[in-house]
């Protein structure tokens, strides 16, 4: 995946790896699945979102801040949003199906209270 980038050095490690010809011309790795994380493109999405608020808010208000702080919701949270989004895509999305799917998880079922209320405002 480097040789387009570094081509020297790659043929360098390929010749240390026995790769047979040169590693310009091998086949492309193919994707292995286990690797391949399904939420990545949102999890990317997100945070560019983030940053293009970020920088629309203070080329808005002037404010050159020093720091800025980020503060993320519970992991819990995520998950449930996770589900959220394969239910969408399976189009199985209704509040009920959600609240079943959350409290699949045992650490859920003691968040009796906060879970149905939260499964409505990622639904609605």
């Amino acid at each position: 995946l480097l040789t387009p980038f570094t081509p020297h050095l790659c043929e360098e490690i390929w010749e240390k790896m026995d790769g047979e010809g040169f590693v310009a011309f091998a086949e492309w790795p193919n994707e292995a699945p286990e690797f391949v994380r399904k939420d990545a493109e949102e999890l990317e999405n997100i945070i560019q979102t983030v940053i293009e608020d970020l920088q629309k808010i203070t080329r808005v208000t002037g404010i050159k801040p020093k720091e800025i702080h980020f503060y993320t919701s519970d992991g819990w949270k995520w998950k449930i949003y996770q589900q959220a989004i394969d239910l969408k895509k399976e189009g199985n999305l209704d509040v009920g199906s959600l609240i079943r799917q959350a409290f699949k998880d045992e650490e859920n079922k003691t968040r009796v209270d906060l879970i149905p209320q939260f499964c409505r405002m990622i639904v609605e």
